[in-house]
């Protein structure tokens, strides 16, 4: 199911609860959604997710908890 809205992401990113992960400069998903976690990209199910270079360690480092 997608979701458009007319909303900056950085905004929506800070509204959002800790649940939530950035990963993209596109992407936010849900922590718990997150099946794989691969080196280029996370898995939601059969949904592929791309990871951003800027966001890489960062993502490492929350699901390693």
């Amino acid at each position: 199911k997608k979701l458009m809205i007319k909303y900056k992401i950085g905004q929506l990113e800070l509204e959002l609860s800790a649940n939530f992960l950035r990963v993209h400069k596109s992407f936010i998903v849900h922590k718990n959604r997150i099946t794989v976690f691969g080196n280029q990209s996370v898995e939601l199910g059969e949904i592929s997710v791309p990871v951003g270079n800027h966001y890489k360690s960062f993502v490492e480092q929350l699901l390693k908890k």
